[in-house]
């Protein structure tokens, strides 16, 4: 896993020219599971991080499958 002084080393040497950077949010694990508290959806981000295969990347499922992981299955949304 990378440490925060590896991820400023790795950001001061980003350059947008040749490099791409992707940011999952907050925001975006509560789109899929609405019903999680923020400091859970940061828990759920940590998990993500911390478990990143490549060959997967990071996509709306990998949020929503770990969320369920952490904290069970979306509760069924009212009709």
């Amino acid at each position: 896993m990378v440490d925060s002084e590896e991820r400023l080393q790795a950001a001061d040497r980003y350059d947008p020219a040749t490099q791409i950077v992707i940011v999952w949010s907050v925001e975006d694990v509560l789109e899929v599971r609405p019903d999680l508290a923020e400091e859970q959806a940061i828990q759920v981000l940590r998990l993500v991080d911390k478990n990143h295969d490549a060959s997967i990347g990071t996509n709306w499922e990998t949020l929503e499958s770990f969320a369920s992981d952490l904290f069970g299955e979306a509760p069924p949304e009212p009709e």
